[in-house]
């Protein structure tokens, strides 16, 4: 309650930080460019970030719930203070991208990948259609394994990140892409499956609904009368 709210107040801010931040690094300023990400920061972890870790409370790792957009924010927000803290120590901006930046792509590697597959993986079952039943097929073939591919991602992603030889950090990416990949394989043979699949009669919504140890609802005036 209120996450759409609390959004809508934190965007302006974003926005002029994003601005500001801009202006200060074309005029050769890294340190005030670097409170300016810290505000764009610390803005989208009120307006995006609290709202997300109350929707987490009491859920498990599922297919629909946000855990891997959330994970692709959280990215971005650290990718974000990598970023200012590099810019607020050096003494040219161009000397804190160049300082930064095999660790500054990676966290935004780690974030757009997870918020891309996080939408899509919410997004196609939907736009692919063919009603609740077939919809609920696919969130049941890709739910089992959700968690554990969400835990093996991450966790490859920070120990990419984390100062260590060359082989641990390369073995690490290639963890999280296989992963990565794995995820969007999975996801678009389920989405495909869930089109190509006939509505089995079952799944109709023209028969009466039967539940069992119960007699079937009644489909006529005269039934539902008796």
């Amino acid at each position: 309650p209120g996450a759409i709210r609390t959004a809508m107040r934190s965007l302006p801010v974003l926005v002029a930080a994003i601005a500001a931040g801009v202006a200060a690094a074309i005029a050769g300023q890294p340190q005030l460019a670097a409170a300016a990400v810290f505000v764009w920061v610390a803005a989208g972890v009120a307006g995006v970030l609290v709202p997300m870790f109350r929707s987490w409370r009491g859920s498990m790792i599922g297919v629909g719930d946000g855990w891997t957009i959330g994970a692709g924010t959280i990215w971005f927000e650290v990718a974000a203070l990598t970023w200012a803290w590099q810019l607020a120590a050096a003494p040219s901006v161009s000397a804190a991208r160049d300082g930064a930046m095999s660790t500054y792509a990676t966290l935004l590697a780690a974030g757009g990948l997870q918020l891309i597959l996080g939408s899509l993986t919410y997004l196609l079952p939907v736009v692919a259609g063919g009603g609740p039943a077939k919809l609920r097929a696919t969130i049941e073939l890709l739910e089992p394994s959700a968690g554990a591919r969400f835990l093996v991602m991450n966790s490859a992603m920070v120990a990419a990140t984390l100062p260590s030889p060359t082989a641990t950090r390369n073995a690490a990416l290639l963890l999280a892409g296989f992963t990565a990949l794995l995820s969007f394989g999975l996801l678009i043979y389920a989405v495909a499956r869930q089109h190509m699949k006939k509505e089995s009669p079952a799944s109709g919504v023209a028969g009466p609904v039967s539940i069992p140890g119960r007699a079937p609802a009644p489909t006529s005036p005269a039934g539902v009368l008796s």
